[in-house]
């Protein structure tokens, strides 16, 4: 027997498994900004950015308890084939409140775009919103602009900004566009939606104090909490004529406009619950 061969080889065997049990120090943590992929053994250098904390409120549609998305057919209640082309509107004021206490504000105004890849423009169905940790049983918004934004040019504020949007400010009123949806749907009952509808309110006759929709959520320091906004389009379509009434600009010198306005404007803003 070669015991000379055989001291060599559990010497380096030996070695090398001291050497595997320092192994490299380092960050072991991939969210940690300082991460070390090559790292075996903590040794607490892992280094952290602020932690963001914040709400994604996500807005979506719903029909039957199903979800509607924008060019896609669906049936409302009470109603034949229907598609929503475009679906722009305006949220204000928007808040929640601390659980048995008071309220936070967390954004004057915001614009949902519930088809984001029409407009390129950076708006989208979801809000990404600051708030600071804690419990929550309220959300509470308003539908439109506030009167102090409302006239204000689109030029007037800085591009990516909810009101620097050109195409939802009417030149004719000075006024902005609160609620924006066109579409199409099946009058006569061929299957095929082909009557065109719109509904483009604004005008602050027309501005909404939504109820405050019950919520019921923690969130911790750190931590992204994500809900729903929906909206009830069997409810809004219920409480329309779409027989007679069925196209407005909000212009307030045609009585047929205004009702049709005011019709959808009531409807749509009692149409929001979240989850």
């Amino acid at each position: 027997m070669n015991f000379k061969g055989l001291f060599i080889s559990v010497l380096l065997l030996s070695s090398a498994t001291l050497f595997e049990g320092c192994g490299i120090k380092g960050c072991m943590d991939p969210l940690a900004l300082n991460y070390d992929a090559e790292a075996t053994k903590y040794d607490g250098s892992c280094e952290y950015g602020e932690l963001q904390t914040y709400l994604l409120l996500k807005s979506e549609m719903e029909a039957g308890g199903e979800s509607v998305i924008v060019n896609q057919e669906f049936s409302p209640e009470n109603m034949n084939k229907t598609v929503i082309t475009r679906l722009r509107f305006y949220l204000a004021d928007i808040s929640l409140r601390e659980t048995g206490g008071s309220k936070l504000s967390l954004s004057d105004v915001e614009l949902i775009e519930m088809d984001s890849a029409k407009f390129d423009l950076g708006f989208s169905n979801e809000l990404r919103l600051d708030v600071p940790a804690g419990n929550y049983d309220q959300l509470d918004f308003d539908l439109g602009v506030p009167d102090n934004f409302n006239s204000v040019l689109p030029a007037d504020y800085e591009e990516g900004h909810p009101l620097s949007v050109e195409d939802l400010f009417w030149v004719w009123a000075t006024k902005r566009k609160f609620v924006e949806i066109d579409g199409r749907y099946d009058y006569d009952g061929d299957g095929i939606p082909e009557r065109p509808f719109f509904f483009h309110t604004g005008l602050q006759i027309l501005y909404r104090d939504v109820n405050a929709i019950d919520v019921d959520f923690a969130i911790a320091d750190g931590q992204k909490k994500e809900l729903e906004l929906l909206i009830d389009l069997d409810y809004v379509f219920n409480q329309l004529n779409m027989d007679s009434l069925y196209q407005s600009h909000t212009n307030e010198f045609d009585a047929n406009s205004m009702q049709a306005a005011t019709m959808f404007q009531n409807a749509f803003s009692e149409a929001f619950s979240a989850k």
